[in-house]
């Protein structure tokens, strides 16, 4: 179980309710178009522009393995060793704290989730991943 209480954006990505910890999330934008890149990867749509930077889209739909008839219409920006990302969402919600005792480790029957997240969590009876952007780059990075 994760020992570890914090503050955690809740989003909607690919119908999915998800959660970030606040600690990895630098600002939450509208909209940026992204430009798809050719044989990006699994799981990364593009870069988008923010402000004259360019930063990987990262379509946390595709890598829930999920979709939604909703549009991605938000950008959660997120850093993992002074490198940003855009995390594509369909909407955020709310800062709320997640107990260590809402908690437990992602089960082998949640393989769609297997990309992001190594804890769900429960929050007003939604069982969720928490997306870590460490774990989540380091999977999307691994080699095949």
């Amino acid at each position: 179980m994760k020992t570890d209480a914090g503050q955690y954006l809740l989003f909607t990505a690919g119908g999915t309710d998800c959660a970030v910890d606040v600690a990895q999330v630098r600002e939450v934008a509208r909209y940026l178009p992204f430009t798809p890149v050719p044989a990006a990867g699994f799981g990364v749509a593009g870069v988008v522009n923010l402000r004259g930077h360019v930063l990987a889209a990262l379509d946390i739909a595709a890598l829930l393995q999920a979709e939604s008839s909703a549009p991605q219409s938000m950008n959660i920006i997120a850093a993992h060793d002074g490198t940003f990302y855009s995390l594509l969402a369909e909407s955020c919600g709310e800062v709320v704290s997640l107990l260590p005792e809402n908690m437990e480790p992602l089960p082998p029957s949640a393989r769609q989730w297997k990309f992001l997240a190594q804890y769900l969590c429960r929050h007003r009876n939604t069982l969720m991943p928490v997306i870590d952007i460490k774990y989540l780059i380091k999977n999307i990075n691994a080699p095949a």
